[in-house]
């Protein structure tokens, strides 16, 4: 049951940001738009094809176990790689009161 409830959420997380991924790249990057959104568009894809035969010979292999902790794994290094590139690009409290936003 707790599988389930997990899939639910994990579903329900990416109805939600997948959406945002090319709305941030055409607001962010300008004419170079259409190339970034090609590469998160195959970046995306690739995962969609590897990954369940990645996992699905893991599972067969070791257990559901392995699973859970590569899924955690690489939520915790995606988590850190968001945090460091948030800190590298963090504004001062005057700037962010001036109306300025962070370039990137």
């Amino acid at each position: 049951m707790f599988l389930v409830f997990g899939m639910i959420v994990c579903t329900i997380g990416e109805m939600l940001l997948l959406p945002a991924i090319p709305t941030f790249f055409s607001e962010r990057t300008g004419k170079s738009a259409p190339f970034y959104m090609g590469l998160s568009g195959g970046f995306g894809n690739v995962g969609r094809m590897t990954r369940p035969t990645i996992c699905g010979n893991v599972y067969d292999h070791w257990g559901v176990l392995p699973v859970i902790v590569i899924g955690t794994l690489t939520s915790a290094v995606s988590l850190l790689f968001f945090l460091m590139h948030a800190s590298l690009h963090k504004l001062s409290k005057e700037n962010v009161s001036k109306g300025q936003v962070a370039t990137y």
